[in-house]
């Protein structure tokens, strides 16, 4: 199981905590809002993936390509392509920021 949250970054303006953004992690994960991804992702390993955003295209992470699960870690996923050309290719899937905007 994979989390999306598991703290609020500090004020980039003042570099201090703010005690306001002390939130639960619990609280965190509970949270699902539009455009952003879900708050957790429960995956098992010989699943198969489709990446569903622009990750890396010089390693062929581009959107709607697709890959087998192969080992998890704390914050890398590491998979084999099966799309076309790079069949069999091992590549790593590593946890991104998605920090939403006031918008």
């Amino acid at each position: 199981m994979f989390y999306s949250a598991d703290s609020i970054p500090t004020s980039e303006l003042s570099g201090e905590d703010n005690s306001l953004l002390n939130y639960l992690v619990e609280y965190l994960n509970e949270i699902n809002c539009t455009g952003m991804p879900l708050a957790n992702l429960e995956v098992k390993i010989g699943c198969p993936i489709i990446v569903l955003k622009n990750l890396d295209a010089a390693h062929r992470l581009c959107n709607w390509s697709r890959e087998i699960l192969t080992r998890c870690r704390n914050r890398v996923l590491e998979v084999e392509l099966i799309t076309r050309l790079y069949a069999g290719q091992k590549v790593f899937i590593f946890r991104t920021s998605n920090m939403p905007t006031e918008d």
